[in-house]
């Protein structure tokens, strides 16, 4: 049976869908040239409350799902 090593990448969110796929593409290469391969891409549901001042003025909780990417490397 093979034994794999694991990463898992969080992608930024807050990053401009202009600068996604660049970020992504670098990320990969990293990963690559330390021996891993990309695995597979999984979402989470992610809610994110906002701040003391943020909910004063009637802010609500933001949901979305977080991509992440898995990368393996045989062992």
């Amino acid at each position: 049976m093979k034994n794999y090593d694991y990463v898992v990448y969080q992608l930024n969110v807050q990053r401009s869908t202009k600068n996604l796929d660049s970020a992504v593409q670098i990320k990969i290469q990293e990963y690559k040239n330390q021996g891993y391969e990309f695995h597979s891409q999984v979402y989470v549901p992610v809610a994110i409350s906002p701040g003391c001042l943020g909910s004063l003025l009637g802010g609500k909780t933001q949901y979305f799902n977080a991509p992440l990417f898995i990368f393996r490397k045989e062992v």
